[in-house]
């Protein structure tokens, strides 16, 4: 009976350990060229990002700045801009969540993006979070996809 037990724990054991991994995630280094090109000098940073999980992976929800479409949120994907110093509104093209916010030069803001479910169709919903939280999280993803990008200034 030990024998048996042994014999079913020790493999238990081995692939546990094998999904644990004491490694972090490299940062991209097409996201890290493209913030560091931003000239905060005379721009601010805009991040909005979503991360890559199992829920929406087909749902794209559109953020908006001052009402206009910015961009459609992929999954596991992050939107890298400079924005000149003013007031935006940023939201959810649902208009059920956003932010706004006044940047100066050199300001950094960062929005998350999580897929809200819903009775017809997901959504999603902004978060503004801390530039360490954002720049940690965003900084490990895929650029958006230029296409995706329904300002043409912002591509």
């Amino acid at each position: 009976m030990k024998i048996r037990k042994t014999l079913f724990i020790m493999p238990l054991l081995v692939l546990l350990g094998a999904c644990a991994s004491d490694q972090v995630q490299p940062e991209n280094p097409a996201v890290v060229q493209k913030l560091q090109a931003i000239d905060r000098t005379q721009k601010a940073v805009l991040v909005i990002y979503r991360n890559d999980d199992s829920n929406g992976r087909g749902v794209h929800p559109t953020v908006t700045m001052n009402v206009k479409d910015l961009v459609d949120t992929g999954n596991g994907e992050v939107f890298v801009t400079g924005i000149a110093p003013g007031h935006y509104v940023l939201e959810m093209d649902d208009k059920k969540s956003g932010t706004d916010v006044t940047v100066k030069p050199g300001d950094e803001v960062y929005l998350r993006v999580d897929i809200v479910p819903g009775v017809w169709r997901a959504g999603g919903r902004i978060t503004q979070v801390t530039s360490s939280q954002g720049g940690y999280e965003a900084t490990r993803m895929d650029l958006t996809d230029p296409k995706h990008i329904d300002m043409p200034d912002y591509r």
